[in-house]
Protein backbone atom coordinates (compact mmCIF):
# COMPACT_ATOMS: atom_id res chain seq x y z
CA UNK A 1 0.00 0.00 0.00
CA UNK A 2 2.67 2.36 0.50
CA UNK A 3 4.44 1.91 -2.64
CA UNK A 4 1.65 2.83 -4.06
CA UNK A 5 1.29 5.82 -2.44
CA UNK A 6 5.02 6.88 -3.08
CA UNK A 7 4.03 6.04 -6.94
CA UNK A 8 1.07 7.63 -7.52
CA UNK A 9 2.13 11.01 -5.75
CA UNK A 10 2.52 13.42 -8.52
CA UNK A 11 5.80 14.45 -6.53
CA UNK A 12 7.79 13.26 -3.92
CA UNK A 13 6.79 15.99 -1.69
CA UNK A 14 3.09 14.85 -2.42
CA UNK A 15 3.92 10.98 -1.68
CA UNK A 16 5.70 12.33 1.68
CA UNK A 17 2.69 13.97 2.20
CA UNK A 18 0.08 11.09 1.64
CA UNK A 19 2.62 8.54 3.13
CA UNK A 20 2.02 10.19 6.39
CA UNK A 21 -1.26 11.01 6.93
CA UNK A 22 -1.71 7.01 5.86
CA UNK A 23 0.01 6.50 9.12
CA UNK A 24 3.11 5.44 7.77
CA UNK A 25 6.12 5.11 10.19
CA UNK A 26 9.33 7.44 8.59
CA UNK A 27 11.22 4.03 7.82
CA UNK A 28 8.12 2.47 6.23
CA UNK A 29 8.04 5.69 3.91
CA UNK A 30 11.80 5.47 3.22
CA UNK A 31 11.59 2.07 1.87
CA UNK A 32 8.37 3.26 -0.12
CA UNK A 33 10.13 5.85 -1.89
CA UNK A 34 12.87 3.72 -2.44
CA UNK A 35 10.19 1.28 -4.15
CA UNK A 36 7.98 3.46 -5.91
CA UNK A 37 9.82 6.12 -6.63
CA UNK A 38 13.78 4.45 -7.59
CA UNK A 39 15.08 7.11 -4.91
CA UNK A 40 18.07 5.74 -3.47
CA UNK A 41 18.62 5.28 0.41
CA UNK A 42 20.10 8.40 0.74
CA UNK A 43 17.81 10.15 -1.51
CA UNK A 44 14.99 8.78 0.20
CA UNK A 45 16.39 9.63 3.84
CA UNK A 46 17.21 13.45 2.83
CA UNK A 47 14.15 14.11 1.28
CA UNK A 48 11.85 12.37 4.28
CA UNK A 49 14.14 14.98 6.74
CA UNK A 50 13.46 17.61 4.31
CA UNK A 51 9.72 17.54 4.40
CA UNK A 52 7.63 19.91 5.84
CA UNK A 53 4.82 16.80 6.54
CA UNK A 54 7.52 14.79 8.66
CA UNK A 55 9.15 18.11 10.33
CA UNK A 56 7.81 16.87 13.67
CA UNK A 57 9.02 13.30 13.39
CA UNK A 58 12.23 13.97 12.09
CA UNK A 59 12.55 16.61 15.14
CA UNK A 60 11.40 14.27 17.66
CA UNK A 61 14.13 11.60 16.37
CA UNK A 62 16.78 14.17 16.04
CA UNK A 63 15.97 15.32 20.17
CA UNK A 64 16.19 11.00 21.30
CA UNK A 65 19.45 10.56 19.41
CA UNK A 66 20.53 13.45 21.09
CA UNK A 67 19.34 12.14 25.01
CA UNK A 68 20.75 8.78 24.18
CA UNK A 69 24.09 10.24 23.32
CA UNK A 70 24.16 12.40 26.22
CA UNK A 71 22.94 9.34 28.55
CA UNK A 72 26.61 7.42 27.26
CA UNK A 73 27.79 10.58 28.42
CA UNK A 74 29.28 11.87 24.89
CA UNK A 75 28.70 14.67 22.41
CA UNK A 76 28.77 13.52 19.41
CA UNK A 77 28.87 10.06 17.90
CA UNK A 78 32.41 10.00 16.77
CA UNK A 79 33.34 10.26 20.18
CA UNK A 80 32.49 6.34 20.64
CA UNK A 81 34.96 4.06 20.51
CA UNK A 82 34.77 1.56 18.10
CA UNK A 83 36.22 -1.84 18.94
CA UNK A 84 38.91 -3.50 17.36
CA UNK A 85 38.52 -6.12 14.51
CA UNK A 86 40.14 -9.18 15.61
CA UNK A 87 42.42 -10.66 13.28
Amino acid sequence: MCEQIAREGSSTEVALEKLHRAGAGPIEAIKALRAGRGLTLAEAKQRLHQSPAWSTEVRNAELLHEALWEALGVDHPEEVEKPESES
